[in-house]
């Protein structure tokens, strides 16, 4: 929704045939045992030398944006058995093409490792063998590089092997699930004799393990303290310093995000958590970043009420009252969340407001969002922040997610963004916090089959192409505010409004899409504000536009579009649309052509012409605008507004109401006959960026004809702004003064527009 989808490049489809023949090369060597296989000599010395130069171009690429291209493997299950069912193989053993179920490699990281595509490094096995091994899904983040994970002469299981033919000719064995290695500890009985440490490794005990942990957090290196305080409770330590240690790693583990881990460690016999101030206040922090936001303030009322002198705890009660009245009553403090957007990348600390909202069956659709209650237009149903979300900043430093170019062989759809992180961010998440995996994987996934095992050896099944097809389902382009994006489209009709940065929310996820929209969503940040565009009773199910419409094309352009999700879209605009005989609709489209043509603003206006041509069009349509709104009409009635507001009123308001009324608003009036009569919106129509803009018209030209109307206009004015933005507090900050500074007997509010959007 609102991403960039890039499939219909002209130059991806040299990249899918090229991967396409790529693909068909390796698949007429499946089951092959290579016989040209490199020494593991020749193996590390190739790969040093690309070590070294990765190195380097990572080191001057700066804040410049490069677009890597990330190819979708084509899909396999993760392993969902038991090590100990799994029997042990080799390198030499190992087939081209063939995921070796059963089977696993015991391998020691030969190399550093590096970050290419994936964090890729060379390993070998007890026999001297050797093999590239790339590890997809690992991303850099403040306390760990995604190297990290590999350690210089670490072991590691990698579980049922799938042993490729690489893009550049080469052999290696590629891990796309983020389980499926798993790495040993030094005195584990799987590590071959051979790459056993020394005597003197072995006989650490928990205090010095414990010792090298904390100095690891005293250099910021968080990632390698978790696993020496892992390393400190395997060597069953005594109580008291049990729980030390257990204290330290939860630290550990809620600078690493790892909010799950952090709550085991911090578990008590009783069921509760340790009773400690650092165990309590631990435990309220990474239950406040689940979300889990009453279960934190409890915990930090009673650590308040034992330790009533601690600041740090006084302020997270702070925050999470604000929170919890964010969460229960829809409360936001919109300017400071503006002022949080500002910093790269823009994630907020607010809580997720699900409103007046359920998720139910909806017939033909499988799962809605529905209201549970009478709203009005304008009305906050949703503020949700975003599940994972990547930012795309070109210039904005290293903060800013990369930009790939994400590549889907197997559906031959590809995104121009940050989707390949998304995929990344998401899998890492579900690792760190198992808890969250239900809801996540109730979403929508097509007609992907994944397995249904939750659980191997205790670590979750995370399964990337399940996360894949979600993410492609599910998640949404964003603006970094959508205020920004509303002014940048005041001037730009027709503008294609798609972006690089995306976001997934799972409550969101849920609704529907219809051309004949109901909501109106928007953000700030990684916060999704989605407020009602329409009156709406209780159990009305909510629907927005998936994709804009683009008259050139008609309907045909949108529903090919929607083909990636699996549907057709059939609401009232479609259906009238699909309806058209073939000679109408090929004649409206050469109207809808002459008509632009004849508003282009680099021609001089022929009003008479343009009339005629409206007139022409809006007899095409079978149905009334009240029932089946003109959403290609907006711009043609747009430019003709515009074009009076300068200086002919009259005209202004009868062209305004008449865009209006094609957008399927539904007017009453004290006296039809009479435009500068007093009126009332009795149904509301589509919601879009220029709606907003054709109410401050009616402010300024009531001002000249009838300025007991001007309230009026900028009620729904600000309405609508409300709708399109997510909130109206900027609303005298971005139109009002514009609006009251504007002199209405003769100042060009056209103008003084184009000005502020710019």
């Amino acid at each position: 929704m609102d991403v960039n989808d890039g499939s219909s490049l002209a130059d991806l489809h040299q990249l899918f045939e090229k991967q396409r023949l790529i693909l068909v090369a390796a698949s007429e060597r499946k089951g092959e045992i290579p016989k040209d296989r490199k020494t593991l000599k020749q193996l590390i010395s190739e790969f040093m030398v690309k070590y070294l130069r990765t190195n380097i171009i990572y080191e001057q690429q700066s804040d410049r944006l490069l677009i890597h291209q990330s190819f979708i493997a084509p899909p396999y299950l993760p392993v969902i058995k038991p090590l100990g069912q799994l029997t042990k193989t080799y390198i030499g053993d190992l087939r081209l093409e063939t995921h070796h179920r059963g089977s696993y490699l015991v391998l020691q990281a030969a190399t550093p490792a590096t970050m290419m595509t994936a964090v890729m490094v060379v390993m070998k096995d007890e026999k001297g063998d050797g093999v590239v091994v790339q590890l997809y899904q690992q991303k850099d983040n403040e306390f760990c590089k995604a190297v990290d994970v590999i350690e210089m002469n670490a072991v590691y299981i990698i579980k049922e092997p799938f042993f490729k033919l690489m893009n550049d000719g080469n052999y290696g064995v590629r891990l796309d699930h983020i389980n499926d290695i798993v790495a040993l500890s030094s005195d584990n009985e799987r590590v071959p004799v051979c790459w056993q440490p020394r005597g003197f490794e072995l006989k650490k005990d928990p205090q010095a393990w414990k010792e090298e942990g904390n100095k690891a957090m005293r250099n910021h290196q968080v990632y390698q303290a978790a696993i020496f305080y892992t390393r400190a409770l395997a060597c069953s330590p005594s109580g008291a310093a049990r729980e030390t240690i257990k204290l330290n790693r939860a630290l550990a583990n809620i600078k690493l995000q790892k909010y799950d881990q952090a709550l085991a460690d911090l578990a008590a016999e009783d069921g509760g958590y340790l009773q400690s101030e650092k165990g309590l206040y631990r435990a309220a922090h990474a239950l406040f970043n689940l979300g889990r936001l009453q279960e934190s303030y409890n915990i930090l009322a009673s650590l308040l009420q034992k330790f009533s002198g601690c600041d740090l705890v006084k302020d997270l009660v702070s925050q999470t009252m604000i929170r919890l009245r964010e969460q229960d009553l829809g409360e936001y403090d919109f300017k400071a969340m503006y002022e949080a957007a500002t910093v790269t990348p823009p994630c907020l600390q607010n809580a997720t407001y699900l409103g007046p909202t359920e998720i139910r069956s909806s017939p033909g659709r499988g799962r809605g969002l529905f209201v549970t209650k009478a709203v009005a237009a304008g009305d906050l149903l949703l503020c949700e922040k975003a599940f994972a979300y990547c930012y795309s900043g070109a210039g904005e430093g290293k903060s800013a997610s990369q930009t790939h170019l994400l590549i889907n062989t197997n559906t031959e759809r590809s995104f121009l963004g940050t989707q390949a992180e998304l995929i990344t961010v998401i899998v890492q998440k579900l690792a760190h916090n198992p808890s969250l995996m239900p809801k996540f994987n109730a979403l929508y996934h097509g007609d992907y089959e994944a397995t249904t095992c939750v659980n191997v050896d205790g670590q979750p099944v995370i399964d990337t192409f399940l996360v894949d097809r979600i993410m492609a389902s599910n998640c949404f382009g964003s603006p970094r505010t959508s205020r920004d994006s509303h002014l940048r489209s005041l001037m730009m009709l027709g503008e294609d409004k798609t972006y690089q940065t995306t976001g997934l929310f799972l409550q969101a996820s849920h609704i529907n899409h219809s051309c004949c929209s109901n909501v109106r969503r928007s953000f700030v940040g990684d916060m999704q504000i989605v407020r009602a565009s329409q009156d709406m009773q209780a159990g009305t199910e909510m629907v927005f536009e998936y994709i804009g419409r683009d008259f050139k094309d008609l309907n045909a352009k949108m529903q090919k579009k929607l083909e990636n999700w699996g549907f057709a879209c059939t609401c009232d605009i479609c259906k009238q649309e699909q309806g058209l005989k073939k000679n109408i609709a090929k004649n409206k489209k050469s109207l809808l052509k002459d008509l632009m043509m004849v508003l282009d603003p680099g021609f001089q206006l022929d009003l008479a012409k343009a009339e005629r041509l409206l007139s022409a069009i809006e007899k095409t349509y079978a149905a009334p605008a009240s029932s089946v709104p003109r959403p290609d009409l907006l711009d043609a009635y747009l430019s003709l507004v515009r074009y009076h507001a300068k200086g002919n009123a009259p005209k202004a308001i009868e062209w305004a109401w008449r865009l209006l009324k094609s957008q399927g608003f539904v007017v009453e009036r004290n006296d039809d006959s009479n435009l500068t009569s007093p009126f009332e919106i009795k149904k509301w129509g589509l919601a879009t960026d220029h709606i907003v803009e054709v109410w401050l018209h009616l402010w300024k030209v009531y001002a000249q004809v009838a300025p007991y109307l001007c309230q009026r206009a900028e009620h729904f004015a600000r309405i609508s702004y409300k709708i399109c933005v997510g909130e109206d507090v900027t609303f005298d900050e971005t139109y009002g003064k514009v609006a009251h500074g504007t002199d209405f007997e003769g100042a060009n509010f056209v103008e003084s527009l184009q000005s502020l959007s710019l």
